[in-house]
């Protein structure tokens, strides 16, 4: 449980910014045909999505690695370890450009509708953690 917390804190770490960016830049747009904000969010969409695919690749790849680093599981065969730590990686994936998604909702203020995916995305996950 604490490996994929200090992995998610590092992968936002690595956020930057950006995502305080995105909702700065969203309300202070004064329409959605404002053709600088179409380029940011542009270019912020494929930096969110670069590094979300590099990062869950490395992540994904270098599993076995870290098992080396923080050593063998004394009760968890390693295979089991490995497959694991890349789940975390599709996780770590799938999950850093909601950031980017959350800061376009915040700034559009649609807080009703962020807050119905995040329910419904905690609901999935829960559920998938369970069964």
């Amino acid at each position: 449980m604490s490996l994929i917390l200090v992995l998610h804190v590092a992968v936002g770490a690595l956020d930057l910014g950006l995502t305080s960016t995105v909702t700065r830049e969203v309300a202070r747009a004064k329409d959605d045909a404002n053709v600088d904000l179409i380029r940011l969010m542009g270019s912020l969409w494929a930096i969110y999505w670069l590094m979300s695919v590099v990062l869950g690749i490395a992540l994904y790849w270098s599993a076995e690695g870290i098992i080396l680093l923080l050593g063998p599981a004394k009760s968890i065969p390693t295979q089991e370890v490995i497959l694991a730590i890349q789940l975390i990686a599709a996780y770590l994936a799938i999950r850093w450009p909601v950031a980017f998604y959350s800061g376009i909702l915040v700034g559009k203020q649609q807080l009703g509708i962020l807050n119905a995916l995040k329910s419904g995305s905690l609901t999935l996950r829960w559920l998938g953690g369970h069964f």
